[in-house]
């Protein structure tokens, strides 16, 4: 949940994804790779392992760029 809506103030944006630790494969829902994204890093991540063994997946986050940012 976006707890500041306004952009100047809000924090970072967080992309998450699962791989799986044996086949190094991006977790796929109906062939699409399962990205979350979210201002709130430690949060998705507990969500996005909830019930999934450790052992098997391993969690990736990146911080998204910011669009507003000089290049």
């Amino acid at each position: 949940m976006c707890r500041d809506r306004d952009p100047e103030r809000a924090g970072p944006v967080w992309s998450l994804h699962l791989v799986h630790r044996e086949t190094g494969a991006v977790l796929r829902v109906n062939g699409m790779p399962l990205v979350i994204y979210t201002r709130d890093a430690t949060e998705g991540l507990a969500s996005l392992l909830e019930d999934r063994d450790p052992r098997l997946w391993r969690a990736e986050v990146s911080r998204v760029a910011d669009p507003r940012a000089r290049i």
